[in-house]
């Protein structure tokens, strides 16, 4: 299934795709990230860092007009129930999303994937502790906010992902140009009722990115990894292996004539139990 961006005329988006002999579709949406700080919602009142930088965009005229207003960024979001084997009739959650791309924006994804967190928590309210798989390009490293919030469940004011915040401009302007801001750098932070979270990779592999001039992991599986005792996690299994850059090396960068994207597969086993 397709999503298009949140934007007249944009031929770019997600897609996702599931074996129907073992999977049926229970439901789907697609959001705009952007409208999730459209309104203020119930999800928002356990996620008090979500309220915080609710305040940080009220407050920073160009931070505000990325998020709320420029930025097209969507997730899909499917609940699939599972057709046999010991789970049979078991829904899950599976999102799918590609990042915000610009360098200047790590913040812009780190808020992003909190938004996205607090999105997949409002379905959970709604239709019980169902386990969960996020899955997509995030654009983001692996020292990244984003990463270092699914990873540590915090990212600190003082994360180098804020860097740019008062000079990256949607327009292109001078980024010399700092912008006055009265908002205080927020810290970003998972709440403790929200299940840990597993990305892929015991270490990222040395690129899912592959280009002449850039390099760099950006693509993950994040998952539930544990809950509340008694509800269905995942616990991975193994991810399979990477190539290395040796392997590109003769190419000089991706696509090649065995590899159709600029993007490696990322590929792991989950298996679903009890916690």
């Amino acid at each position: 299934m397709f999503s298009a961006k949140a934007s007249t005329g944009q031929p770019e988006g997600c897609a996702t795709f599931w074996n129907t002999d073992v999977l049926e579709i229970d439901w789907s949406t697609s959001t705009s990230i952007k409208d999730i700080f459209s309104f203020q919602n119930d999800g928002f009142e356990k996620w008090s860092s979500l309220q915080r930088v609710s305040s940080l965009l009220d407050s920073h005229f160009e931070l505000n007009k990325v998020v709320r207003e420029k930025v097209t960024t969507v997730f899909q979001c499917f609940c699939l129930k599972m057709k046999r084997g010991d789970f049979a009739s078991q829904k899950l959650i599976v999102g799918n999303t590609h990042l915000y791309y610009h360098p200047h924006a790590d913040h812009v994804r780190a808020i992003q994937t909190l938004s996205i967190l607090n999105k997949i928590d409002d379905f959970r309210k709604t239709y019980g502790p169902i386990p969960f798989i996020i899955c997509g390009d995030f654009n983001s490293d692996p020292k990244s906010g984003a990463m270092t919030l699914l990873v540590d469940r915090v990212v600190e004011p003082t994360h180098e992902c804020w860097e740019y915040l008062d000079t990256y401009k949607w327009d292109n302007e001078d980024e010399n140009k700092k912008e006055n801001n009265d908002g205080a750098i927020p810290q970003l932070e998972i709440p403790s009722h929200f299940p840990m979270l597993d990305i892929g990779y015991d270490q990222p592999p040395e690129f899912t990115h592959y280009i002449s001039s850039y390099k760099q992991t950006l693509d993950y599986i994040v998952s539930a990894k544990n809950s509340n005792p008694g509800e269905l996690a995942f616990r991975r299994l193994k991810t399979a292996p990477m190539l290395s850059s040796t392997d590109i090396k003769e190419y000089v960068s991706l696509p090649t004539k065995d590899i159709p994207s600029d993007h490696l597969a990322v590929v792991c086993d989950l298996k679903l139990e009890k916690t």
